[in-house]
């Protein structure tokens, strides 16, 4: 098991990211309420349109081409109430792009065809009347399922469902009713070399993988710390699989197959979010108006950025047709702007 790392800041920038990348702002409109991870999605979609996808004050559902920087269409009022994320698939044997978006509050999941704009399914009151929290996309065996994440009611946890997108449950997994099971993020990770599809779920007080095609728990990533683990990446290695995932105090990184606790590493900040970058280095954002970037070798923080006043609900690495590698943020504060930033190298 890993040692605890302590707090410290490596005084060389070795990214640099301060120094080597301005500001552009790209959705001024975007906002989000209740968000937790993935207020907004982008992709290349199958008939080559550079996509952002987000929401706006007015619940309704933006798009917008990245590389022509301009918004393409606009579905008003596409739930109750605030869309709190998004997912994308790429359905290439349908040639079609799909989304989900998320509602938190209404209990709502909508599944959406990009080109036309239609809503195919409409998945309502998923939870009871509990809030969601978080769903996505899963392929198995060239089939499209959509993962809903569950959520306790008192003292019973419903739930997680896998729907086929005909909206029919075509099976559920029931974790314990133990009060810890409120699922705060739900996620998938295909294993290539083993051809295994797995849900990854982060709880109140845990991290828990399962095997999908078992339908039973794979492992249990817990130490001491019982704080709310709400933000996860998969680290694809040469020998290992890493599960890196937050709780509001440590950034922990397991060995995904075995579970084993691997490092601990203590930011400067309380983490909100993280975002993987070349597999090297991990950039964590909070409501602290700052990022820390974690070098995975050295497992220290080595670089701390400004973000000028914003806070930071979701951060993404994307390759841009012009710009090259980027970072892609959305902001979050009653006070300042929600607004969608690209971050693009001073030398581009």
């Amino acid at each position: 098991m890993g040692s605890k790392i302590n707090q410290t800041t490596d005084k060389k920038p070795i990214i640099g990211f301060q120094q080597n990348y301005y500001f552009i702002d790209i959705a001024k409109d975007a906002y989000n309420q209740h968000a937790i991870v993935n207020s907004f999605t982008f992709f290349n979609s199958i008939n080559n349109i550079f996509y952002l996808i987000y929401a706006n004050i007015n619940k309704s559902i933006i798009f917008f081409d990245i590389l022509n920087n301009k918004k393409i269409a606009e579905i008003k009022r596409a739930h109750k109430d605030y869309v709190t994320s998004f997912r994308h698939y790429s359905d290439i044997i349908n040639k079609r792009d799909l989304i989900i978006s998320i509602c938190r509050d209404d209990n709502n999941i909508k599944l959406w065809d990009v080109y036309n704009l239609e809503c195919l399914l409409n998945l309502d009151n998923v939870n009871n009347d509990g809030s969601l929290n978080s769903a996505c996309f899963l392929n198995d065996n060239n089939q499209i399922y959509i993962i809903s994440s569950n959520y306790r009611i008192g003292y019973k946890s419903e739930p997680i469902k896998i729907y086929d997108i005909n909206g029919n449950i075509i099976k559920e997994i029931n974790n314990s009713n133990e009060i810890e099971d409120d699922v705060n993020i739900i996620d998938f990770y295909y294993d290539n070399q083993l051809s295994k599809n797995y849900i990854i779920c982060g709880t109140n007080y845990y991290v828990k993988s399962y095997d999908y095609n078992k339908n039973e728990v794979y492992h249990i990533y817990q130490d001491e710390d019982y704080f709310s683990h709400s933000y996860i990446a998969i680290n694809k290695k040469q020998k290992i699989i890493e599960l890196i995932e937050s709780s509001e105090k440590n950034i922990r990184i397991w060995n995904f197959h075995s579970a084993e606790l691997l490092n601990i590493i203590t930011p400067n900040i309380s983490p909100k979010g993280l975002c993987l970058f070349n597999n090297m280095y991990l950039l964590v954002y909070s409501d602290n108006k700052e990022i820390n970037i974690i070098d995975l070798e050295k497992n220290m923080v080595v670089d701390i950025i400004s973000t000028d006043g914003k806070d930071i609900i979701s951060m993404k690495r994307l390759i841009h047709p012009i710009y090259g590698e980027c970072l892609i943020s959305q902001g979050y504060s009653r006070y300042y702007e929600n607004g969608i930033k690209l971050w693009i190298k001073k030398n581009n």
